[in-house]
């Protein structure tokens, strides 16, 4: 019964409740140096959880993550061809640092406009 209780309380909370904060927006600008991927993001809300650094760039992928060409590829191909972004769960981060995306734990979502 207590499993059901808890069930039913769950099912009632708004998902956004559950969720993190998510940004959405272009990419537009990116940054290789390093090994390190960096790039930065349309919608200035992202600078609440990600702070900008050099060029004003607030995101990027650590060279040595397993799926550091994935990423590569897919926010490259993202800039260049002007492609909607989003940016799942980003409220994980405090907006003290530069945020590497592949902590959110939901990647990047990349598609044509809203």
């Amino acid at each position: 019964m207590k499993k059901i209780l808890a069930i039913l309380v769950i099912l009632s909370v708004p998902i956004e409740l559950l969720a993190g904060y998510d940004v959405t927006g272009y990419i537009t600008s990116v940054h290789l140096k390093a090994g390190v991927l960096q790039f930065s993001f349309s919608n200035s809300n992202a600078n609440t959880y990600c702070k900008p650094g050099w060029g004003g760039m607030n995101f990027y992928v650590p060279r040595d993550h397993e799926d550091f060409p994935y990423y590569y590829g897919l926010i490259s191909s993202a800039n260049a061809s002007k492609q909607f972004v989003r940016l799942a769960n980003i409220s994980v981060f405090d907006g003290t640092t530069a945020c590497d995306i592949t902590k959110t734990g939901y990647g990047i979502h990349v598609y044509q406009g809203e």
